[in-house]
């Protein structure tokens, strides 16, 4: 279901690929399939989530 929702907002904001994404809830399943969905497809993204799961958000090596 993540996964979907995630595709579906990609969809409809139909980023170029030098736009820089801000990914707020990156920490959550939308949020964090999104990111990785963004991240392969070499977008430059920038992760919004609380401190708490900083470590865990940064394994994406969204930078």
């Amino acid at each position: 279901m993540s996964a979907s929702t995630a595709l579906i907002a990609l969809r409809k904001v139909s980023p170029k690929v030098t736009d820089h994404i801000l990914v707020y809830g990156a920490s959550g399943a939308v949020g964090y399939t999104l990111s990785q969905i963004l991240i392969h497809k070499g977008y430059k993204v920038s992760l919004v989530a609380n401190k708490k799961h900083h470590d865990y958000l940064s394994k994406l090596n969204p930078y």
